[in-house]
């Protein structure tokens, strides 16, 4: 599978996990071209935000959004990960 999104790519997801409805936003952190355990038909994704201090597994392509590029600050925050 190809992956729709690149390394560090800023993305957002709908993702419920803080219990507030909120849209969550962070970069891609790893890419598993073969899915999750639960799913093999797209890609998964595993999203750190960092105002969360936070990494989010196992999102599937179809829940995440494009949001930007990142900045050379926040690449440089998750290099040093």
């Amino acid at each position: 599978m190809i992956p729709k999104f690149d390394y560090y790519d800023v993305v957002k997801t709908n993702i419920d996990i803080f219990n507030d409805n909120s849209v969550v936003e962070g970069l891609i952190f790893i890419i598993d071209r073969n899915g999750t355990f639960e799913q093999n038909e797209e890609v998964s994704y595993d999203v750190f935000v960092i105002n969360k201090n936070l990494l989010i597994k196992h999102i599937r392509e179809s829940q995440l959004s494009f949001v930007r590029k990142p900045t050379e600050e926040e690449i440089n925050i998750i290099r040093n990960i």
